[in-house]
């Protein structure tokens, strides 16, 4: 069921013509797992919270500091001679923990200039956005990848 939905809402994406739609091209077929990390960034916000004095002039009454922890899923899938790369929270509507994929595994792709939807034979699937720098890429005949600015 959740293959017809993709299949449809993927077929709907395509036929409809506007402008806007006229970027969406997907590409899919079989993939292979390059990596996949999980990474914590942790931000620090500090505050300063100032007063007057009695004479009327500043003073700091105290200081304070938030801690924000985020994690994001980096992804990276080989299709053809093609690298794409997603950097996301994590997908809630999705079926597939990306921390279960490996280096090697096989995996069903479809990609867009947006985004990529990984998807196993079991109908599990994850998607996510494109990361910004850099989404695509040659793929490399080593580990190495040359991107040209």
């Amino acid at each position: 069921m959740t293959r017809l939905l993709h299949v449809a809402g993927l077929a709907t994406t395509l036929i409809s013509h506007s402008p806007a739609a006229a970027d969406t091209r997907c590409t899919c077929g079989a993939g292979v797992v390059r990596a996949v990390q999980r990474v914590t960034e942790t931000t620090i916000r500090e505050t300063t919270t100032a007063g007057r004095s009695a004479s009327g002039g500043p003073v700091t009454v105290g200081h304070g500091a938030e801690r924000h922890q985020r994690q994001v899923y980096l992804v990276t899938v080989r299709l053809g001679d093609r690298l794409y790369t997603s950097a996301s929270p994590g997908d809630p509507n999705g079926t597939l923990d990306p921390l279960d994929l490996a280096a090697g595994d096989a995996i069903g792709l479809c990609v867009n200039a947006a985004q990529m939807v990984l998807e196993r034979p079991n109908g599990t699937d994850y998607r996510a956005p494109l990361a910004a720098v850099p989404a695509t890429c040659l793929a490399p005949k080593r580990d190495t990848c040359n991107l040209v600015p």
